[in-house]
């Protein structure tokens, strides 16, 4: 999200900067949330920061650039893409689980978009059920 914010201030078109701040603002956003207890308040002002650039790039287009409602439909899709992907990265590695080559062991969870689930693992073979 860092790299998204930093490239965006060398972008020469308003419609890149605008993408690139809004993956940026809703990015840290959603992970200072995520964080909350604990790194989550530096996470939040930045994608603040990250807000306030974004808005105050609306007025200060340069000619031939897009109009005011296409860089927010950019930077809107931005965003959504930022959160998409994230919620996605987060569903993916809460299953990660590993089993041991040798034993026995089962336990349970719940995942971020998916709901519960059981596991087990037997001699290395892991079994998933919802």
């Amino acid at each position: 999200m860092a790299i998204c914010a930093a490239l965006s201030s060398g972008v020469s078109t308003a419609r890149w900067r605008a993408l690139l701040l809004g993956v940026s603002a809703a990015g840290l956003i959603l992970l200072g949330f995520f964080a909350i207890f604990s790194i989550g308040l530096p996470l939040m002002v930045a994608g603040v920061l990250a807000s306030l650039g974004l808005i105050a790039l609306g007025p200060a287009r340069l000619s031939g650039e897009p109009s005011g409602k296409a860089s927010a439909a950019v930077a809107a899709g931005g965003a959504v893409l930022a959160v998409v992907v994230l919620l996605l990265g987060l569903s993916f590695t809460e299953l990660a689980i590993r089993c041991p080559a040798n034993g026995i062991e089962s336990g349970s969870g719940a995942v971020l978009l998916g709901g519960p689930y059981q596991y087990s693992c037997d001699n290395g073979e892991l079994t998933i059920s919802r």
